[in-house]
């Protein structure tokens, strides 16, 4: 499938007026052309701080990066983003989000990666898992068991199993 249909809802959705508070710096990011380093910086930023002034901003920025990216193939694993977008969860499109722009940065930092599929969506759902416990000290209430669950198995050691297991219709469907 055309990884920019994929991205297209996502962009719609993260596509809304930013709020009056972001910085300049953040206003910025949508004006002039991310590279490389600028995009594994914002995912880092977005993983610490994902609910931030200027976060949906550099969101926005960073998806349309990634969709306009010509080198880099950032396919989503519909098994992988489901519990945000089952459970119409609070933040969902930002955790979903994370879950790519988490991955792209880890395949920029780590090239040589991009034939371990399970690396890519173990760094995207890390990332996710980041973003999704600093929601939960701001707001304790936005809870998703469904990854309180890959919380469980990254807190066990076992969370590239379970990825690989979550992951395996989506392997099966070329889309690792």
């Amino acid at each position: 499938m055309n990884r920019l249909l994929l991205l297209i809802p996502l962009l719609a959705l993260l596509g809304r007026s930013p709020a009056p508070a972001q910085t300049a710096a953040a206003d910025s990011a949508l004006h002039a052309p991310l590279n490389r380093e600028q995009m594994v910086v914002i995912a880092q930023r977005l993983e610490a701080d994902p609910l931030g002034d200027s976060a949906r901003t550099l969101r926005q920025a960073a998806m349309q990066w990634l969709a306009q990216s010509t080198d880099l193939l950032m396919t989503p694993c519909d098994e992988l983003m489901s519990p945000m977008a089952t459970w119409r969860a609070k933040y969902g499109n930002e955790l979903m989000s994370q879950i790519l722009l988490s991955g792209a940065a880890f395949l920029l930092a780590h090239p040589d990666s991009a034939a371990d599929p399970i690396a890519v969506h173990r760094a995207g759902m890390i990332g996710c898992l980041r973003a999704y416990e600093a929601i939960l000290c701001r707001e304790p209430q936005a809870v998703i068991p469904s990854l309180d669950l890959f919380i469980e198995y990254r807190d066990y050691g076992n969370l590239d199993d379970y990825i690989a297991q979550i992951t395996a219709p989506c392997a099966c469907r070329g889309e690792n």
